[in-house]
């Protein structure tokens, strides 16, 4: 092999690493040369329709944008290990650490990601439509949240909440520039490259995976098929879980798997919430009809968060008394039982509540919005009594089988 050869095939191997398939290289040029030939046929046909020529490039930026989106995702989910369960089997074999590179490519960023961002800003840069920033602003953009979510499984929880926190920021930077937006998206993706360090160093992240694995409610064949061809350990209680999840003993059996989230993690939550919504409310303009809209999106955040509360208490637990039970005997009240509601009627209460005060006192839109989900959040999720303790005491009755869920009797 001669010298130019070689240079070229290792060139060749290191774009190889990082850059997507082949078929997305040309599929996105394809995509460029499509829109600007149909660009230049109306030149020919009309050349006096401005309006068709400026909707082809729209268009053709659109696709760009969404190429870099997708292209930003894939890096993540084509190469993190906790992703791919089979990758993550076989890794955890294996001597690997932080120190070394990973076999199906680098999760963190690379001077390849560099080329093909700059090979899309270079086909969205002929007359375009919307400022070439967009293109590594919706790439850096995919590439955190898709990581955001790899460290939600992986941990620790930090790095999610300061990933989340960043990105608010770079949405209140939209308002101003895509290039200012791109500025914070910039400093963020430099700290995630840092925090994914930290993860990657506490590989293979047994204890977390298998708590998020007893967590998730999956059917009795599915979680036996992931058992049978899984290493990771699982608590002695997930052994039995299946059937427990079954009716009917999924109405009486009570959750005491251990908690992913804690009290800290529901508060940072919340005000991470706020944060978003005051990042996506601050800019809007001076129209009532989108202010309108907006504060009605917002306010229905209170009504949601009663809602899902309830549900995820009492969904399975209805009271041992209906409507006209409770009508029949006339014991209207049950407090062991009606207990459940108070945080739910508490959420819409404490939301309406610090809506009305903020407004009253003329606080900014974006203020009273991103307070009134903050508190509401917080009550939400605080709010008593324990889910435990009240699903051992309240007077329940068993209903009956959902649809088209399966039985212990047919196991």
């Amino acid at each position: 092999m001669s010298r130019k050869q070689s240079v070229a095939s290792r060139l060749n191997a290191a774009l190889r690493k990082a850059w997507p398939m082949g078929c997305m290289l040309s599929l996105v040029f394809m995509c460029w040369a499509f829109f600007e030939a149909v660009h230049l046929m109306l030149l020919l046909v009309a050349p006096d329709a401005q309006q068709l020529r400026s909707n082809d490039h729209q268009l053709r930026d659109v696709a760009l944008i969404l190429a870099a989106t997708i292209y930003g995702g894939i890096r993540v989910m084509m190469t993190h290990p906790v992703i791919d369960d089979a990758y993550y089997d076989w890794l955890s074999l294996t001597p690997w650490n932080v120190t070394k590179p990973l076999p199906q490519g680098p999760v963190h960023l690379v001077w390849q990601d560099a080329l093909f961002v700059g090979f899309l800003m270079l086909l969205v840069s002929y007359r375009p439509v919307v400022s070439p920033a967009a293109i590594p602003l919706a790439m850096l953009v995919a590439y955190l949240i898709v990581l955001t979510g790899a460290h939600k499984l992986t941990g620790p929880a930090w790095i999610v909440y300061a990933i989340g926190l960043g990105l608010a920021l770079a949405l209140r930077g939209l308002w101003w520039s895509p290039w200012a937006a791109l500025v914070i998206v910039g400093f963020l993706a430099a700290f995630s490259q840092v925090a994914l360090r930290v993860s990657l160093a506490q590989f293979p992240w047994e204890r977390r995976l298998a708590m998020l694995r007893a967590s998730v409610v999956r059917d009795n064949e599915k979680r036996e098929d992931v058992t049978k061809r899984s290493n990771r350990s699982l608590p002695p209680e997930t052994q039995f879980a299946d059937i427990r999840r079954l009716w009917p003993l999924s109405a009486l059996h009570v959750d005491r798997r251990e908690r992913l989230l804690s009290r800290g993690d529901f508060v940072a939550i919340s005000l991470l919430c706020g944060t978003w919504v005051y990042c996506a409310t601050a800019g809007l303009p001076p129209d009532e009809e989108l202010r309108m809209l907006a504060r009605f999106l917002m306010l229905a955040i209170p009504f949601i968060a009663a809602l899902a509360r309830f549900a995820m208490y009492a969904g399975r637990h209805p009271s041992s008394l209906g409507f006209i039970g409770r009508v029949a005997t006339g014991q209207w009240i049950m407090p062991s039982y009606d207990v459940v509601y108070l945080a739910p009627a508490a959420t819409v209460v404490v939301g309406m509540a610090t809506y009305i005060l903020l407004a009253n006192l003329g606080a900014a839109l974006s203020v009273e919005l991103s307070m009134t989900v903050t508190a509401s959040l917080l009550v939400a999720f605080l709010g008593g009594p324990e889910k435990r303790r009240w699903q051992l005491t309240c007077p329940t009755r068993l209903t009956s089988k959902p649809i088209g869920s399966k039985t212990a009797i047919e196991i």
